[in-house]
């Protein structure tokens, strides 16, 4: 969120990869159930949210929560790092690949999830989903290329500096 400019009258919490990504998900869902009276937001990767989706059992899962999953089918982020996207081992130590639809994790809670494969998807159901009024759908996955991410990533860096 430190990449765009803040929305007045919200607040933020954040946990960037540095700092772990233990517990993020508990965190946000703890936070949402501990002020019921305002509307969460988490937006996460994938691997943050399948290491920490055991939140989904809470029994009375808070309903002013949305989930907004970015799944680029493992810890991408490394590829643009230094060092990192430079060892000939970053993808076997440093990235997490998998081939996990995050949906049928969510599914498997009986939580409702839309996934979104392509920008023009996403366009159509973003409002939607994002609709304070709009329950049907806590979760989203957007399903990105695991290969442009690094260069699209790298260019939004560069236009923001």
């Amino acid at each position: 969120m430190q990449l765009f400019d803040m929305v007045k009258g919200s607040v933020y919490y954040a946990n960037r990869g540095t700092s772990g990504i233990d517990g993020s998900f508990s965190t946000a869902v703890g936070a949402a159930m501990a002020s019921p009276s305002k509307n969460h937001l988490f937006v996460c990767g994938d691997i943050a949210f399948i290491y920490d989706h055991n939140a989904l059992w809470i029994e009375n899962f808070p309903t002013n929560l949305k989930v907004i999953i970015i799944n680029n089918a493992g810890g991408g982020i490394f590829r643009i790092i230094d060092g990192a996207k430079d060892s000939s081992k970053s993808s076997r130590y440093f990235e997490a690949t998998h081939t996990q639809n995050v949906i049928s994790l969510v599914n498997a809670f009986s939580k409702s999830a839309l996934n979104v494969t392509s920008f023009e998807h996403l366009e159509l159901h973003i409002k939607e989903f994002l609709s304070v009024s709009n329950n049907e759908f806590q979760f989203l996955e957007i399903v990105t290329d695991s290969e442009m991410n690094p260069h699209i990533l790298s260019n939004f860096y560069k236009g923001i500096k």
